[in-house]
């Protein structure tokens, strides 16, 4: 841009507002200004370009990151309110557990990062009134789900009115079947999946939302109308928390 042309229409009109207390003012308007500057001193507007998008890049982070409180913290334990069913979306198969626990440490404070908020060292499903204690699978199968990858990572997504909603990354799962069947559930095209959730601060629950878990794995002993490789799952459940912890941001 030549000195003395008009600036684009939206020259001071980019706001951007983090926490409700940190606000970047007129930035746009600032790098045309210095690009104006440096032209006149013969230097590539690439600089200004360069300089800006640092400016950018240094003020988003600063105010995005801790900006979030976890009250009180530390050690949590979480029980299921309501059995916890995986579904085979291809199918309609579904595994049914009625119990399920986990343990956790949370981070504890303010002015926290929202990644990795909450480390979920341990987490079992089972089904006393079954053969084994094991969940329940079609065919009155016996199916044992066991954890894997742990510690799983919960990291805040975003605030809501009452609490926020979440992402546990790291989530492998492996099961065995009392027919044999072996299985292993992750992320498409391998590694850990991640499930989403919520968190109400009043009820103290967290709730499943979604998950990108698929199936990765099965054996020769699967029933393939039941479960198949590639095949998507859907989680539902909800977890009540001990000691109860109120999540805000900012």
């Amino acid at each position: 841009m030549e000195a003395g042309q008009e600036p684009s229409a939206g020259r001071g009109r980019i706001v951007e507002q983090f926490s409700g207390s940190v606000t970047l003012l007129l930035l746009l308007e600032e790098s045309l200004t210095l690009e104006v500057e440096m032209r006149k001193a013969g230097k590539s507007a690439l600089t200004s370009v360069s300089l800006a998008a640092t400016a950018v890049v240094a003020v988003t982070a600063a105010a995005v990151a801790g900006t979030w409180t976890v009250l009180p913290g530390g050690p949590v334990t979480a029980v299921n309110y309501g059995k916890i069913t995986a579904t085979d979306i291809a199918t309609g198969g579904t595994v049914n557990c009625t119990n399920s626990s986990a343990s956790a440490t949370s981070m504890s404070g303010s002015g926290l990062s929202p990644d990795n908020l909450v480390s979920i060292n341990s987490i079992k499903f089972d089904s006393p009134a079954n053969r084994f204690g094991w969940c329940v699978a079609p065919g009155d199968i016996a199916w044992e789900v066991t954890a894997q990858n742990l510690p799983w990572k919960l990291s805040a997504v975003a605030a809501n009115s009452d609490g926020a909603s979440g992402r546990v990354t790291g989530v492998v799962l492996s099961n065995v079947g009392d027919d044999g069947c072996h299985t292993t559930f992750g992320a498409p095209g391998g590694g850990p999946g991640q499930i989403d959730v919520t968190y109400v601060n009043a009820t103290h629950r967290v709730q499943v939302t979604g998950t990108n878990l698929v199936v990765q794995s099965i054996d020769m002993n699967c029933d393939q109308t039941l479960i198949n490789v590639g095949d998507a799952l859907k989680i539902t459940g909800s977890f009540v928390i001990s000691p109860s912890m109120t999540v805000t941001s900012p």
